[in-house]
């Protein structure tokens, strides 16, 4: 008996070998790929506040993305133009973006002043979709004036990215 349990479990280790395949092939299998035309950003207008009057009284001045000022506090405008500044994203037609832009800008002064400018976008949420392969939008937001606001210029660098989605 132990004769005839030994030659079955000597069949039973071979069996599953003998139905084994030592290769597979499996045709038909697909690659791919997709090129996009690569993503151009270009400024067309820079984000300007124009001449802004102090009064000793903290204010706000308020640019929409269209470049329409209002004023809050004690802050006036003088003669001059204030701009919202303006992008033109160009890339593949039918193609979504990501738009990043800073939700606030930090405004250098003389002796080490500071103004901050809460941003905003008439951009879409993200992801953006370039319907025609163009896509601009404007940055305004608004600029908070101290009571004690140091004169003269205020000057700010920022950076804004558009990636593919």
């Amino acid at each position: 008996m132990k004769a005839l349990s030994r030659l079955l479990l000597l069949v039973l280790l071979v069996m599953p070998a003998a139905f084994a395949q030592s290769s597979v092939t499996l045709s038909g299998q697909t690659a791919s790929a997709t090129v996009l035309a690569g993503l151009t950003l270009v400024n067309n207008q820079v984000l300007n506040f124009g001449k802004i009057v102090t009064s000793g009284t903290t204010g706000t001045a308020v640019m929409t993305t269209g470049g329409g000022m209002s004023y809050t506090g004690g802050i006036t405008s003088a003669p001059g133009s204030a701009t919202a500044a303006a992008f033109t994203v160009t890339g593949t037609t039918g193609q979504a973006v990501n738009l990043t832009i800073p939700a606030t800008i930090t405004l250098a002064g003389p002796s080490s002043s500071t103004m901050v400018i809460t941003t905003s976008t008439d951009a879409a949420t993200n992801p953006i979709t370039l319907a025609t392969g163009t896509l601009v939008f404007h940055i305004a937001g608004s600029l908070a004036v101290s009571a004690t606001q140091t004169t003269g210029a205020y000057n700010a660098t920022y950076a804004v990215t558009v990636a593919y989605n």
